[in-house]
C-alpha cells in the first residue's frame, strides 16, 4: 500500500488537484476514501505537517471498509489498489 500511495502522490496532476482544488468535507459520507487520501497527501506534501514519519492508518481502515480485498495485514497487489482507487 505504501508504495502505491507514494506513486500516486507523485502523479503531479492528481496531487495538485487534491491539494489545491479538492473540497475536504469530513461530514460527507460519500467522500470517506477521498477525504482520507487528501489527508495522506497533506501529510506527505504540506511542510507544516511534515514532522517525522506518517502511517496512513485511517486511510487503510476506510479502504478496508470499502473493499474487503484490503482487509487485514496481508500484502496486496499494488495494481489492484491503483485500479480500485482510480476507478473511484
Amino acid at each position: 500500500m505504501n508504495s502505491t500511495l507514494q506513486a500516486l502522490s507523485n502523479t503531479e496532476g492528481l496531487t495538485k488537484y487534491f491539494l489545491k482544488e479538492f473540497k475536504y468535507d469530513p461530514h460527507d459520507s460519500t467522500k470517506k476514501l477521498t477525504n482520507e487520501y487528501y489527508k495522506v497527501l497533506t501529510h506527505l506534501w504540506d511542510k507544516k505537517k511534515k514532522k517525522g514519519s506518517y502511517a496512513p492508518k485511517d486511510f487503510k481502515e476506510v479502504l478496508s471498509q470499502e473493499n474487503s480485498l484490503f482487509e487485514g495485514i496481508q500484502a496486496n497487489d499494488s495494481k489492484d489498489l491503483i485500479n480500485f482507487l482510480l476507478e473511484r
